[in-house]
């Protein structure tokens, strides 16, 4: 479960974000909000039961937050890769996704980033 409070003059609540479904997701172990306010992302890194993970991305539509889309998994081990270890927006509709399990062709743990565009 995530939660997201605005700042006017005092905190407020303005959204709950949570998943259905899942245990151990780790829903809000990294996330990011746009530059412009309206779009949120949110890694749960041990998101299915082989922790591949997953970065969900929600937008804000008036005062209403909906799913905009769901990255993951991602890679050539992407069973373990754990996507949604790290987020960030560069822009309101590009941003950078981490996963810190990747391994490469030799089997080494390397880790993974991923530029997105969301637009």
């Amino acid at each position: 479960m995530a939660y997201y409070y605005r700042y006017s003059t005092s905190w407020t609540r303005s959204a709950t974000f949570s998943l259905t479904n899942t245990t151990n997701a780790r829903l809000g172990y990294s996330g990011a909000i746009s530059p412009d306010g309206n779009r949120i992302i949110l890694g749960a890194p041990y998101y299915a039961a082989t922790a591949g993970g997953r970065e969900f991305i929600s937008e804000k539509s008036g005062s209403t937050w909906g799913v905009l889309t769901t990255i993951g998994p991602l890679g050539n081990n992407s069973t373990s890769s754990r996507v949604g270890i790290s987020s960030a927006f560069g822009t309101n509709s590009r941003l950078v996704i981490g996963g810190n399990m990747q391994k490469n062709s030799d089997g080494i743990v390397t880790g993974l980033a991923y530029l997105v565009d969301i637009s």
